[in-house]
């Protein structure tokens, strides 16, 4: 199960917040990371338990998807694959995300 502080989700912008942004300059808040998939998380809605972000696959950046997932999903796979919750990601526009390779539990990862 993810465990967010009570101040995490709370302080997420409102979904919808960023419409008119272009992908590139949208501001990322939260990186969530499984063994392989990455979440990086812009908006979130507590009404529905709802976040919209960016979803990596397999550590292909090329690739990556906008779209909703929630946190009821979230919590469900992490019953199947740990999903971890990167506590010292720095909030930034996804131009600025910078992939860093590293090695956890023995799997090379992708941290940004």
């Amino acid at each position: 199960m993810i465990e967010f502080s009570a101040d995490t989700l709370a302080d997420l912008p409102d979904l919808f917040t960023n419409e008119e942004t272009p992908f590139k300059n949208r501001l990322i808040q939260l990186h969530l990371f499984s063994f392989q998939a990455d979440w990086f998380i812009c908006e979130y809605n507590p009404a529905w338990q709802n976040f919209y972000g960016m979803m990596v696959f397999r550590n292909d950046f090329k690739n990556a998807r906008w779209g909703y997932f929630t946190l009821p999903e979230l919590e469900e796979l992490s019953k199947v694959t740990e999903i971890h919750w990167n506590k010292n990601f720095i909030p930034r526009a996804v131009k600025d995300l910078k992939p860093l390779v590293v090695k956890f539990k023995g799997i090379q990862r992708i941290y940004c």
